[in-house]
């Protein structure tokens, strides 16, 4: 019986995790417009590595594009593959 609790209190936190985190990953994709827009009305200009990045992608080259931008920027792997995919759209 305490192990039925235990089960249907599990499913309930992790459903409640799993939607606590939809809206985390909803209010970081707000504030990353938010920012956009921002630095769209500043003039910020972009980093010098991204037109290589840019063409890099235009010729189908995704993994010297991730390393370039890496040794550029020095992120994690995971980060600069968002910087990257980001700059493909």
């Amino acid at each position: 019986m305490y192990g039925d609790f235990l089960l249907l209190n599990t499913r309930r936190s992790c459903s409640f995790n799993d939607k606590s985190i939809i809206s985390s990953g909803k209010k970081v994709d707000a504030t990353r417009r938010l920012v956009k827009r921002i630095a769209g009305n500043m003039d910020i200009p972009e980093h010098p590595v991204d037109e290589e990045v840019r063409e890099l992608l235009k010729n189908d080259e995704t993994v010297r594009a991730v390393k370039r931008a890496r040794e550029e920027l020095g992120l994690s792997l995971i980060e600069v593959k968002q910087y990257v995919d980001r700059l493909k759209e």
